[in-house]
């Protein structure tokens, strides 16, 4: 099993738009899991700082996976 965490900072003033947008769909959780991405999790402070976490047995293929689906597409484009 392999483990990933991920550090980045959105602007402090524009963190509650960044949270309230980052509610995950439910069908691209679903695709997540499918390619065997678990434990995905993502903590804040007030100052913008993010930090995620996630497992998986091969995580660089499981998320070359996730972006070749149509959701995942649909998802940076709704985040952007």
């Amino acid at each position: 099993m392999e483990r990933a965490c991920f550090l980045f900072r959105v602007k402090p003033d524009r963190l509650e738009d960044y949270l309230k947008a980052h509610d995950v769909w439910p069908e691209l959780r679903a695709v997540m899991s499918r390619v065997g991405l678990r434990n995905y999790s993502m903590f804040h402070r007030a100052d913008g700082l993010i930090v995620g976490y996630l497992e998986g047995d091969n995580i660089q293929e499981s998320l070359r996976q996730v972006s070749a689906t149509e959701v995942s597409v649909r998802w940076e484009a709704y985040m952007a």
